[in-house]
């Protein structure tokens, strides 16, 4: 797919899909959190530590893609640079609250 002939509709896309993957997250570190209460910690360290390499190479995908297109008119005129860092950041704020339930399911274990 040839990235520079995007048009609103194709940057969209890329931006909704990468927000799915973003809320797909949310709800498996809710899953695991249930996990780590009924005690399945190994479980639940393994989908944390699976999504957390998905998380890495979905943002490294969406920040390379968006790059790659920056020099669009879309970009130009709408001025939407903040609005996908801010995305980025939700992405690492999901990474950082998985790390910080894998510390805990080492902190209650020990």
């Amino acid at each position: 797919m040839n990235y520079n002939s995007l048009d609103y509709n194709g940057i969209s896309s890329i931006h909704r899909t990468f927000l799915a993957e973003i809320r797909t997250a949310a709800i498996f570190i809710g899953i695991s959190a249930l996990m780590i209460k009924a005690n399945y910690i190994f479980y639940a360290r393994t989908i944390l530590i699976i999504i957390i390499i998905l998380i890495l190479l979905g943002t490294f995908g969406y920040y390379y893609t968006i790059n790659e297109n920056k020099s669009l008119q879309y970009y130009k005129k709408n001025n939407i640079s903040l609005q996908i860092y801010i995305y980025i950041f939700y992405s690492i704020i999901l990474i950082i609250c998985m790390l910080l339930i894998i510390l805990y399911t080492y902190y209650i274990k020990h």
